[in-house]
């Protein structure tokens, strides 16, 4: 009854997933902030990356731990997803 409705959340996370990727890939590669390609992977993905950042911060060492973390929380919420809805 609730796997469509899981199965677009999933989805939904994947791409969010894919996203924080690429967000990581235009940053080190320095890309144009202007670029629309640019702006469209960072729009939806800088706030989450903004949100964990202080939680990233605790972490010694000079790597920005954000998506990692990010990638880890969607990765987590996908899998309850499916074990109480599969």
């Amino acid at each position: 009854m609730f796997w469509p409705v899981v199965s677009l959340m999933l989805k939904v996370i994947s791409l969010v997933e894919l996203m924080v990727i690429l967000n990581v890939i235009t940053r080190w590669a320095d890309a144009d902030p202007n670029n629309v390609f640019v702006r469209i992977i960072r729009g939806p993905t800088d706030p989450l990356l903004r949100l964990v950042r202080p939680l990233a911060r605790k972490i010694p060492g000079p790597l920005d731990w954000s998506p990692v973390i990010v990638l880890l929380g969607l990765e987590l919420i996908s899998r309850v997803l499916i074990a109480i809805f599969r």
